[in-house]
């Protein structure tokens, strides 16, 4: 069994001279728990409500970003994560590929069935300015739901979810 192991919570004033970094200095975490729905494609989409802001205490802290995603859709989806307008913490450009965090939601066909989906990623956003970090999606066509299934069927057999997007600011 392996563990983690954090150092204490960092006091709202700061590590005291002399002290070595690396704890939790705050905590910010946004949880949707209603729908969306998009249709737009090949464009990337804000998802309403999934975005989080933080306000770094020194330009040398890094930022944690831990996000889980309950969605499905009808075609190949991806998410992407950004910090102000720009994209972090997705694959190389190749050819035509659209550069992700994550996907697919795609549901082959079954409108009953769900994905979660997780990203983690350590940010150096350099700032301590208010920066807010969202998550997008991109689909080709179709639609892509969140926090359902596609088919929304009132029934005890069938789920509606909730996604979160969370950050940590880690002292340096």
């Amino acid at each position: 069994m392996s563990q983690l192991k954090v150092n204490s919570i960092v006091p709202s004033g700061g590590l005291p001279a002399g002290a070595d970094g690396g704890g939790i200095i705050q905590v910010v975490s946004t949880l949707k728990t209603n729908t969306f729905s998009t249709s737009t494609a090949n464009t990337w989409t804000d998802i309403t409500g999934m975005s989080a802001s933080i306000t770094p205490s020194s330009t040398s802290s890094k930022i944690i970003v831990m996000c889980s995603i309950f969605a499905s859709s009808q075609y190949n989806s991806f998410i992407r994560l950004v910090r102000g307008s720009t994209v972090i913490c997705v694959g190389d450009a190749a050819g035509n590929r659209v550069q992700v965090s994550t996907g697919s939601f795609y549901t082959y066909g079954d409108g009953n069935i769900t994905n979660t989906q997780p990203i983690t990623f350590l940010d150096s956003p350099a700032t301590t300015s208010a920066t807010t970090y969202k998550i997008q999606v991109h689909i080709n066509s179709g639609t892509f739901y969140f926090n359902r299934d596609r088919n929304n069927t009132d029934s005890t057999d069938r789920a509606r979810g909730a996604s979160t997007i969370t950050l940590m600011e880690v002292s340096a």
